[in-house]
C-alpha cells in the first residue's frame, strides 16, 4: 500500500514539474516559521506542508541545515514566496 502512494505521489509531481517551470535552490535555512509552515533559503520563503510526505519534513529541520529546494517556479505570482515540492537535506 505504502509502495502504491508512493508511486501515486511521484506521478502527481512529475506531472507538477512538467506542467509548470521547475527549479531548484540549494542553500542553508536562513529561517523557519513552524505557525506558517515556510522556510527561507537565500532570498526565498518556501510554504511546506507540515503532512510532507516527500522529502524531509519541516519539524524535521534547523535553521542552518544544508538543503535542496525543488519548487514549481511557473506557477507563482511573487518573485519570493514559492511552494516547495521537495525538500532534500544536503551533507555538509
Amino acid at each position: 500500500m505504502r509502495t502504491m502512494k508512493s508511486a501515486a505521489i511521484a506521478g502527481v509531481l512529475a506531472w507538477m514539474i512538467g506542467a509548470a517551470e521547475a527549479d531548484e535552490l540549494v542553500g542553508r535555512i536562513a529561517d523557519i516559521n513552524l505557525i506558517r509552515n515556510t522556510i527561507t533559503v537565500g532570498d526565498k520563503i518556501f510554504s511546506m506542508s507540515p503532512q510532507n510526505t516527500v522529502g524531509v519534513r519541516i519539524g524535521e529541520l534547523k535553521v542552518g541545515d544544508p538543503v535542496a529546494v525543488f519548487y514549481a517556479a511557473g506557477r507563482v505570482r511573487s518573485q519570493t514566496r514559492f511552494n516547495a515540492i521537495r525538500v532534500e537535506r544536503q551533507g555538509g
